[in-house]
C-alpha cells in the first residue's frame, strides 16, 4: 500500500492502477465532483485524474495504518492538498475487498471530514 501511495503521489498512475483488478468498483460518498460509484479501471483512473486536476502536485498521501487479511484491506491515510486559497487536511479510511491475486476489487472511500472534502473537490 505504501508503494501504491508513493506511485500516486509521484504521478505514476499506470503503476498505481496496477494494484486494481480490471473490474474494480470504487465508491466515494458525499456531494463533490468525486462522489459516485465508479466501475472498471478506466472510470477509477478518471476519479484519480480528477483529484490531480483539483490538487495538482500539491497532493500528499501518507499511509498511517494498514490492516489486512487474505480477502480484505483497510488503510488509513492522511491526505493534504492546496488549491487557490483552499487547504485540504483530512484522514481517510479506505476499505477494500481484494481478489485472489491481492488486487483491489472493491472499495469504500470515507474521509473523516466529508464537508471539507466536498468543499475542496467542488
Amino acid at each position: 500500500m505504501r508503494e501504491a501511495a508513493a506511485k500516486f503521489v509521484a504521478g505514476d498512475l499506470d503503476g498505481f492502477m496496477a494494484t486494481f483488478s480490471d473490474d474494480i468498483v470504487w465508491r466515494s460518498g458525499g456531494s463533490s465532483a468525486l462522489s459516485g460509484t465508479y466501475k472498471g479501471k478506466d472510470e477509477v483512473a478518471g476519479w484519480f485524474g480528477k483529484i490531480r486536476e483539483f490538487a495538482g502536485d500539491t497532493i500528499d498521501v501518507e499511509p498511517v495504518d494498514v490492516l489486512a487479511d487474505d480477502e480484505h484491506l483497510s488503510i488509513f491515510l492522511d491526505i493534504t492538498a492546496k488549491r487557490d486559497d483552499q487547504v485540504l487536511d483530512v484522514e481517510v479510511a479506505n476499505a477494500f475487498r481484494v481478489d485472489p491475486d491481492g488486487r483491489w476489487k472493491e472499495s469504500w472511500y470515507l474521509p473523516n471530514d466529508q464537508a471539507a472534502w466536498d468543499r475542496f473537490f467542488s
